[in-house]
């Protein structure tokens, strides 16, 4: 396993609002895991609307930040991943 870290901002509050069902951890959680990955906590976020999410994920070792960049996040979630090195 290692480790990557990953930035989550939203297209607008109302997308946030879909996306985060009042329990933005949960999401975020759900999320990554149903691609592979493990959120580790805390979850760092920015207190504006919407938030800015920071997040530490623990992928396999086959798994490449671009892979999980690549795959399909909900409309108007935008993700940035990058490798910890």
């Amino acid at each position: 396993m290692h480790l990557m870290s990953a930035s989550v901002r939203f297209a607008s509050v109302e997308e946030w609002e879909n996306f985060s069902k009042n329990d933005d951890e949960k999401a975020l959680e759900n999320m990554f895991t149903g691609k592979g990955a493990i959120v580790q906590k805390p979850i760092s976020s920015t207190h504006g609307l919407p938030p800015i999410h920071n997040v530490r994920l623990e992928a396999p070792d086959d798994m490449e930040a671009e892979d999980l960049q690549g795959s399909e996040f909900p409309a108007g979630v935008l993700v940035h991943i990058e490798e910890d090195l």
